[in-house]
């Protein structure tokens, strides 16, 4: 399991759109360290905003 891309790299710190594609059976999420986490549902696509900070963001699936 993983995204594409595995890591994103934005110009400058601020608020950013974020789009989730879930093309699986199941359930997926992204659960940004500190921060939400976006849930999108089998053949779902799903948007959020997100703060990044001037050090980066990590962000992992949190469903097994």
């Amino acid at each position: 399991m993983g995204f594409k891309p595995t890591q994103i790299e934005v110009a400058t710190p601020g608020r950013y759109a974020v789009k989730l594609i879930n093309d699986g059976v199941i359930p997926h999420d992204i659960t940004f360290a500190g921060g939400p986490t976006i849930v999108a549902n089998a053949n779902e696509t799903v948007s959020g905003e997100i703060d990044i900070p001037a050090g980066g963001l990590t962000f992992i699936c949190s469903v097994p």
